[in-house]
């Protein structure tokens, strides 16, 4: 009984997990907010916009959660560099370890899309 306990209890921790990531994952507000941002040019925007991103990283469940950095990572990194806005002082971006991150960047997006297909959606 005590097992059985633990595992409903764990299962529905998990699916608790899953269902504020695919939220979070499918509200696109903070991606509107982050392109109004860039075309303003207002680091301070686009920094408080990629923060709000980045909350999807506190909600991505352990197995795609190291994918999950990669993406948001170098989507940053190149956000700071395509916009012309100056990054925070604390933001260092080395253009070369961009150009390397966003050549092997596919493979980590296409586990999270694999994810959410299987846990987000119908299966569509």
């Amino acid at each position: 009984m005590t097992l059985l306990l633990t595992c409903a209890i764990a299962l529905f921790g998990c699916a608790d997990e899953t269902a504020q990531f695919c939220s979070a994952y499918e509200d696109h507000s903070p991606l509107e907010s982050l392109f109004g941002a860039i075309d303003a040019q207002d680091a301070e925007a686009i920094e408080d916009s990629l923060a709000e991103l980045g909350e999807l990283r506190e909600k991505a469940p352990p197995e795609i959660a190291d994918e999950v950095d990669v993406v948001l990572e170098t989507f940053a990194d190149t956000v700071w560099i395509a916009s012309g806005a100056s990054p925070p002082e604390s933001t260092t971006i080395d253009l070369d370890a961009v150009n390397r991150a966003l050549a092997t960047v596919s493979g980590p997006g296409a586990a999270i899309e694999d994810y959410v297909v299987k846990n987000c959606t119908d299966g569509r």
